[in-house]
């Protein structure tokens, strides 16, 4: 899934290269029936620092393309531009909802605490990358109003946005994330779970420890890789047995996350058990390699099915073939040559 914050990003971060073709080379590319020359030129009146550039832009948002649209949304944003309120705060019902998200995050850089107003409107809408977008932006305000929005995202009905809520108030508000990870540990997402756990771990917070011992064994298998992380960071003792006992977990990506636990220990079980976990990769690999060394080519029948004909070729058979197919050309050439 394309993420709408990071997909705001991409357009709020970008470095105006294009700046030396000017307003006027800008609005010929917006005019264009091209879509890429489009938005090359919304590109170029957004870098631009000509006089009439922020009027152009707030044209611009009425564009029929959605790409420009987003984008003039976004530098408006950054450029302060207040009497474009009215204009992006319409864009909100747009509906394209990556529109929408920038319109968020546009709505959001105003100046004055009236723009914090304008970015709850968005806690409703229907897509949850524009809810997810809202509570990202509004939780790098940190201030006590913003945050109280923020942590009722943890009631929306979206794992997604529960999920990245978790980490938003991780990133910009720690103080105030415990209480939000720990209830996460009980969500019915998974990836919620998982993302709790993992920030626990990050954050060493070892009151979590009694939680994760008994989430070693949860239905989900990105939330067992997790919580073996988490406790693995902790150096927690009493995680090494169930830590030893999920590194035959059916899933390879838990086994994996198991001896990456295990790996940080000094205990010798755990030495143990990651040197034992190696050695029964390394023996699995080499009894893969004889397999498929040894094993038949079918030939396709005409049909497309796989076929057996008299006279199979082996792997290694077939190798040899080559050698000397390869060998009489050396030879032929060589003779040419003479």
């Amino acid at each position: 899934m394309k993420k709408a914050i990071a997909y705001i990003g991409c357009f709020a971060s970008a470095v105006p290269l294009l700046a030396a073709g000017g307003l006027s080379e800008g609005l010929k590319k917006l005019s264009s029936a091209d879509a890429n020359e489009r938005q090359s030129g919304i590109k170029m009146v957004c870098a631009s620092q000509e006089r009439g550039a922020g009027a152009e832009l707030e044209n611009a948002l009425a564009s029929a393309d959605w790409y420009v649209r987003a984008k003039a949304a976004v530098c408006l944003g950054d450029r302060r531009q207040e009497s474009a309120v009215a204009k992006i705060l319409a864009l909100l019902q747009d509906p394209e909802e990556n529109v929408r998200s920038s319109a968020v995050y546009g709505l959001s850089q105003m100046p004055g605490e009236e723009s914090a107003d304008f970015v709850f409107q968005a806690f409703k809408d229907p897509s949850h990358k524009v809810r997810i977008a809202a509570m990202t932006l509004l939780s790098q305000r940190r201030d006590a109003r913003s945050l109280r929005a923020v942590l009722r995202g943890m009631e929306d009905e979206s794992g997604l946005v529960r999920e990245k809520v978790m980490w938003a108030v991780h990133n910009n508000v720690p103080d105030q994330a415990v209480p939000l990870l720990m209830r996460g540990l009980d969500d019915p997402y998974g990836r919620v779970r998982s993302a709790a756990a993992s920030i626990l771990g990050i954050r060493g917070y070892r009151a979590a420890i009694p939680k994760l011992l008994k989430m070693v064994n949860d239905k989900d298998s990105l939330v067992r890789g997790s919580v073996a992380i988490a406790l693995g960071k902790m150096k927690e003792p009493q995680a090494i047995t169930p830590l030893i006992e999920i590194i035959n977990d059916p899933s390879p990506s838990v086994r994996e996350s198991a001896v990456e636990a295990l790996s940080r220990y000094d205990d010798p079980r755990a030495i143990a058990a990651v040197r034992a976990a190696v050695k029964n990769q390394a023996e699995a690999k080499k009894t893969g390699a004889a397999k498929t060394a040894g094993k038949t080519i079918e030939p396709k029948t005409d049909d497309g099915a796989s076929g057996v004909r008299k006279g199979r070729f082996r792997v290694k058979y077939l190798a040899a073939a080559i050698a000397l197919v390869l060998a009489a050309a050396w030879l032929a050439a060589s003779k040419f040559k003479d």
